[in-house]
């Protein structure tokens, strides 16, 4: 787990934490039954037992959520530092960059201005960050890349030329001096067959997503039951 050091290939801590925050309603639910079964009767102890639960409940909720929403924002903006420094040194010929074929995944908002470096045609002064998902030497990854808003647009699948960096793994520009009968021509390249990086792929697989949510699930029951044990 990177914290936001590679927001595009991992996204655990960020999905960990939004899904812990996610099951945490289910634990307030199941903590003030559990709270009141244990207490059965003894209304002080109830009562405790629903505070602990309500009150523990909103913590991991605004916290997970809160908390994924901070690294991912920070993360993104790191990337985009990265993405405009990396743009102009494949562009300004300071490193060798090789082309490869992409393919578009989605659109995430640019929490900064940032122009778009182009290898092949001048600079965009507004620009999307569009993750991608490209054919590099070691095998399919995600890659950022800034996207001029025009006249380029795309859609999910859609075939991109891209320049990656050979120092920044993921960081691209986009090759201009490829048309775009060519980008598409690569969309039929064979090593696209059954090599897809999804968002499960990148957020570490539905185990730990599930784990996350189970602790807040079923540890606040547990957490309000002996409160409740304690305060009757």
């Amino acid at each position: 787990m990177t914290l936001g050091r590679d927001p595009l290939n991992d996204t655990s801590v960020v999905m960990r934490l939004f899904a812990a925050g996610v099951g945490s309603p289910v634990g307030m639910v199941l903590g003030m039954a559990a709270a009141t079964l244990v207490s059965w009767g003894e209304s002080p102890g109830t009562a405790v037992g629903w505070t602990t639960a309500l009150f523990l409940g909103n913590v991991l909720l605004l916290g997970g959520v809160g908390g994924a929403s901070v690294i991912q924002r920070v993360g993104l903006t790191r990337l985009v530092d990265r993405l405009v420094a990396g743009g102009h040194e494949i562009v300004s010929g300071q490193v060798v960059a090789r082309t490869v074929p992409a393919r578009g995944v989605r659109v995430v908002p640019v929490y900064r201005r940032a122009a778009a470096p182009v290898l092949g045609a001048p600079p965009w002064p507004r620009a999307h960050l569009l993750v991608t998902v490209a054919l590099s030497d070691d095998g399919p990854r995600r890659v950022g890349v800034l996207l001029p808003s025009q006249p380029w647009p795309w859609r999910r699948g859609s075939p991109l030329a891209l320049a990656l960096h050979p120092r920044l793994p993921d960081v691209a520009v986009l090759d201009a001096r490829v048309p775009v009968d060519g980008a598409r021509r690569t969309d039929a390249d064979g090593r696209w067959h059954g090599r897809w990086v999804g968002a499960i792929d990148v957020a570490g697989g539905w185990r730990g997503l599930l784990l996350a949510a189970a602790a807040t699930a079923f540890g606040l029951p547990v957490v309000c039951a002996l409160v409740a044990l304690l305060a009757g």
